[in-house]
């Protein structure tokens, strides 16, 4: 993880920094370059030590409410007779697994998740096992720079997530549509005509 502070004699520095949550929860910071830190004073030490635990803080709330929405589709999801919820991933390395492993049809995808983003994984899924992909995410309203190149890389849908857990609900008529619209797309043939014409 990378921060930039203002030492003592206001110049701008970049702090190399990880971040750890123990058993406890207690976090553990340990900073990867010592040199930097010896310009710092006291009160700017604490300073990022706060600002590192409040993007912790951020981090873990985004992460809850991601879980509490991937939790509300599968519920909803399943509820339509023509489809099934196989399963459901909190990382782009456990969709990966996943994915090999019961073959879905259609995926849904976050843009913003731990480990790896999600255009880095569609990417990755385009290349590899590309299959449709909804992409769902509240960094990617309709005909914004992130939902026009999730589009370019291989999605087939792309829609923005509610910013409450409780407005879910309200979009998951729509996903439904798109994700059965998304079965019937072919990936494979969109990639190869793709790859001819830049070809």
């Amino acid at each position: 993880r990378i921060l930039k502070v203002r030492t003592k004699n206001r110049q701008d520095i970049i702090i190399h920094f990880r971040t750890a949550v123990l058993e406890n929860g207690e976090h553990l910071m340990s900073y990867e370059d010592v040199t930097e830190l010896q310009d710092l004073n006291d009160a700017l030490r604490e300073e990022i030590a706060e600002r590192v635990l409040a993007e912790e803080a951020l981090r873990e709330s985004e992460a809850r409410y991601s879980a509490v929405v991937r939790q509300v589709f599968a519920q909803e999801l399943a509820k339509d007779p023509e489809l099934e919820v196989v399963g459901t991933a909190p990382d782009p390395y456990v969709a990966r697994d996943l994915i090999v492993q019961l073959k879905p049809d259609v995926i849904t995808l976050d843009i913003e998740m731990p480990r790896m983003d999600g255009l880095t994984f569609l990417r990755k899924l385009m290349h590899y096992y590309p299959l449709p992909v909804v992409v769902v995410s509240s960094l990617a309203p309709a005909s914004s720079a992130l939902a026009l190149e999730a589009l370019d890389v291989g999605a087939v849908e792309v829609m923005c997530k509610p910013s409450a857990a409780y407005s879910v609900g309200d979009m998951v008529v729509a996903l439904i549509d798109k994700v059965k619209a998304a079965a019937c797309a072919d990936v494979r043939g969109r990639l190869q005509r793709r790859q001819r014409r830049s070809g």
